[in-house]
């Protein structure tokens, strides 16, 4: 049998990837999602079902890293370094203390993406007027102390191995400088000397690792913060992971690159 593999992502940047493995052809069904809650009766027959395949990013691996609460417990439960954290119940009962202790907090939604809906706070009296102004449904949002690290990192992992990374760079005219996403950066690869890559980038990718096993996805992205190069041994944290991340060029060939190995190695190509 010659089958196409097939990708379900609510991503528009994994065209990309869509379009560089159009051209591969498996011997047995093989589903990728990316950000994507596609059940597995939707995408293969029932013929397809009873029969092996394989399915990357599964339903509940979506759904583990796809909730930023339930991401933040697992990290915080296995020892992976990540930014200090409050529940909206937590926060609302000490939001004196907290703000008095920390200064600067992130609300975030719990299962929110593309930074769309954050908010940094930098006293109690904005954070006020913030829920006075638009009167959110805290329900939906957790907090988060604010970390300064000058250093922003993503990683892609495919089953516990790197296979893409960046390094998140401010451009001068961003307006916005605590946070770094499309809009306001720019991604320099590991050749390039910008990329300044820390020196326990190992002991960073490890911890990728493990989250990346906790999650039980196969394909990922994380995004770090990282310390000034001044520091010996800079602190890190782990922010996020993503299920589907978006993609450049460069990203979508890496993608393509690991799935084509993988099919390879184990004799799936038609």
């Amino acid at each position: 049998m010659k089958l196409k593999i097939k990708l379900r992502s609510k991503n528009e940047t994994a065209d990309l990837l869509r379009s560089a493995i159009s051209t591969l052809r498996t011997k047995i069904p093989v589903v990728l999602r990316l950000y994507s809650n596609t059940p597995i009766e939707a995408i293969l027959s029932r013929s397809q079902l009873s029969k092996p395949f394989i399915e990357w990013n599964t339903l509940e691996a979506i759904k583990n890293s796809s909730n930023k609460l339930k991401t933040k417990k697992l990290m915080v439960d296995n020892d992976i370094p990540t930014a200090e954290y409050w529940t909206s119940n937590d926060f609302i009962e000490n939001k004196e203390n907290i703000f008095e202790e920390y200064k600067v907090i992130i609300a975030k939604r719990i299962c929110g993406s593309k930074g769309i809906g954050m908010k940094l706070f930098h006293s109690i009296e904005e954070y006020n007027e913030w829920i006075e102004n638009e009167g959110p449904n805290l329900k939906e949002y957790f907090f988060e102390k604010y970390y300064n690290y000058n250093r922003e990192y993503r990683i892609h992992l495919f089953n516990g191995e790197m296979i893409y990374t960046n390094r998140k760079m401010l451009k001068e005219d961003a307006e916005e400088r605590w946070y770094r996403n499309d809009s306001n950066s720019v991604w320099y690869l590991e050749t390039n000397p910008i990329f300044d890559r820390p020196v326990n980038f190992d002991k960073i990718i490890e911890d990728c690792k493990k989250l990346q096993e906790l999650t039980g996805l196969n394909f990922s992205s994380f995004d770090i913060r990282v310390q000034s190069s001044k520091h010996e041994d800079p602190k890190y944290i782990i922010l996020e992971t993503n299920s589907g991340s978006s993609m450049g060029e460069g990203t979508a060939q890496a993608y393509k690159n690991a799935i084509e190995k993988y099919l390879t190695e184990n004799n799936l190509l038609s």
